[in-house]
């Protein structure tokens, strides 16, 4: 029975690829911001992917509202292929008006090709007038090392309800941690500071997670507070590895690699070459910037990997590895 019954899934499954429509190549329509300040610039990204078996074009997003902006990041997808279409909601540039009320902006999403065809999206949040972000994009945490743990704060500010009370906090990211204290109550004006710790485990890397509140508000039962960072290495190099693919036998080849710190740092040693790949230091003393020679012979056939191993006296990122392969001809 199994047989029989994936063979018919198998044929649904094509045919439902076969006429899928615009609307189908969103995962996701409608994205609600929740209760915010006004000032922050919240982000969301839509992904789109192209389930038919055509070539489809997009054109230029129609948007309802001036504090919405949008970023497609590919405007042609072949078939299984995936974009993103960016939304930015400057609550800032919400009308004087609207604040204090569900603010809903509609962006219209053209598709030309192969047929025409309008995707509609929806992003909406309510701006509260009596409440103040410290920092206007949430908790952000910048630029920071890979494999150091830190620490970045924010604080929200609630006016006119002396009651106001933050019951937890929760983070949808894997290596964010958060904590929330209450650091004033002054008559209407209640604040609370939150304190977010990243994970030295996480991979380099811009990335962005939500932390969410629990209040005892009417309103604003569940906040929703953005998290950013820029994860970078202490060292990284360039490129991050070398494939030099199918080489003739006998041959020879030559590389420059780059290696780049934070700070000045020395290269100690270069481990994991043999006859086949050698590496030389061309650079000496601490530097911002040194620059390896990788050599490699093709002197026997098959598949070659190497995984070179550059020590350096950084505290930060002591052993840099480089993984070379190429594969040799008869």
């Amino acid at each position: 029975m199994l047989r029989p019954v994936a063979a018919v899934a198998a044929v649904l499954a094509v045919a439902a690829s076969a006429v899928a429509g615009a609307p189908d190549y969103f995962a996701e329509k409608d994205k609600d911001f929740g209760v915010t300040a006004v000032g922050p610039v919240l982000v969301h990204y839509f992904p789109i992917k192209n389930t038919s078996n055509q070539t489809v074009t997009m054109g230029q997003p129609r948007i309802q509202c001036g504090c919405v902006n949008v970023t497609l990041h590919k405007g042609q997808l072949a078939p299984g292929e995936t974009t993103y279409l960016a939304a930015y909601m400057n609550t800032a540039k919400i009308p004087q008006q609207q604040i204090g009320t569900n603010k809903s902006v509609t962006v219209s999403v053209p598709f030309l090709t192969p047929n025409y065809e309008e995707v509609v999206i929806k992003v909406s949040t309510l701006a509260r007038p009596d409440m103040v972000w410290s920092t206007q994009d949430g908790v952000v945490f910048g630029t920071v090392v890979k494999g150091k743990p830190t620490k970045a704060t924010m604080t929200v500010t609630l006016y006119n309800n002396p009651k106001w009370e933050v019951k937890e906090v929760k983070s949808s990211g894997v290596y964010v941690k958060a904590d929330v204290k209450e650091v004033k109550r002054n008559g209407g004006e209640v604040a609370y500071e939150i304190t977010a710790t990243l994970d030295e485990k996480c991979a380099a890397g811009n990335w962005m997670s939500d932390l969410t509140l629990t209040t005892n508000a009417v309103g604003i039962e569940k906040m929703r507070v953005p998290v950013t960072v820029n994860v970078v290495p202490a060292i990284s190099v360039s490129p991050e590895a070398l494939k030099f693919g199918a080489l003739p036998m006998g041959d020879a080849k030559s590389f420059d690699v780059t290696v780049q710190g934070l700070q000045p740092f020395k290269v100690l040693e270069v481990k994991g070459g043999d006859d086949k790949v050698t590496v030389t230091p061309k650079t000496e003393g601490a530097r911002h910037q040194h620059t390896l020679k990788v050599d490699v012979k093709a002197a026997a056939a098959g598949d070659l990997t190497r995984e070179i191993q550059i020590l350096t006296d950084s505290k930060d990122m002591p052993t840099v590895v480089l993984p070379v392969s190429y594969s040799v001809k008869k």
